[in-house]
C-alpha cells in the first residue's frame, strides 16, 4: 500500500501522480495482509514449509495465485505470498504500452 489516494479513482492519473509523490520524500509503503495471517515458529524453514492446502482458501481472493486449485494436498505459505505479491504488482505496477 502507498500513502496516496485519489477521489476520482482515475488509474492513469494515479500512475502519472505517483512519481511526483515519491520525490516529496513523504511516501510510505506498507504490505497488506489479505485477511489471513498464520504465526509459525521461528524454526520453520521458508523453503520447506508445508501447510494444508485448504488454509490457502481462507481470506480474500484478491491476487491469489490459483496453484491450490490443482489438487495439491499441501502448499508453502511463503511461496504463496510471493505469488500473491507478484499478482498485486502485475495488477498495479505494470505499464501498458
Amino acid at each position: 500500500m502507498v500513502n496516496y489516494y485519489r477521489y476520482d479513482n482515475d488509474v492513469q492519473a494515479q500512475v502519472d501522480d505517483l512519481p511526483a509523490h515519491r520525490k516529496t520524500g513523504r511516501i510510505c509503503y506498507a504490505l497488506m495482509d489479505f485477511n489471513q495471517a498464520i504465526i509459525l515458529p521461528d524454526s520453520i524453514c521458508v523453503k520447506t514449509c508445508s501447510r494444508p492446502a485448504d488454509e490457502a482458501w481462507h481470506g480474500s481472493v484478491m491476487y491469489k495465485p490459483w496453484d491450490i486449485t490443482l489438487g495439491e494436498p499441501t502448499y508453502n505459505p511463503f511461496a504463496y505470498d510471493v505469488g500473491m505479491l507478484g499478482n498485486l504488482f502485475r495488477t498495479y505496477f505494470t505499464v501498458s504500452l
